[in-house]
């Protein structure tokens, strides 16, 4: 008997600048379908509030997917711009890994508002 291959994968979400880890984005996990991925998420990957996003289930090879999964950032951490961050992975019939990533985020820009005030003399 030959063990299933199975693979995993993480998203380590950091800021752009100071690459401190943050919490609060959503990432979800999309399965190729022979054609296209599939417009429904295979599932979220899970946050411990670290800033580290892992797939809390397991990636597997099929005939129909060739072992192709996309991950796409959903929501940004609350203060950050949404930086639009998918990775294609591709993961083999025949060794099982896990899979790391990082991507980055900006912080979002202030609106500029100026408030006067009156002034004492």
């Amino acid at each position: 008997n030959i063990a299933p291959v199975k693979s995993s994968v993480s998203v380590e979400k950091r800021d752009g600048k100071t690459k401190e880890k943050l919490p609060g984005a959503v990432f979800t996990v999309y399965e190729w379908n022979g054609s296209r991925y599939a417009a429904t998420p295979l599932f979220q990957l899970k946050n411990e509030a670290d800033g580290v996003y892992e797939s809390a289930e397991i990636l597997s090879y099929t005939d129909e997917n060739k072992g192709k999964f996309k991950i796409i950032e959903e929501q940004s951490p609350e203060g950050y711009t949404k930086s639009g961050w998918e990775k294609e992975c591709v993961i083999s019939p025949f060794e099982s890994k896990k899979i790391t990533y990082h991507g980055d985020n900006a912080h979002q820009k202030g609106n500029g508002r100026c408030v006067d005030r009156p002034r004492a003399f």
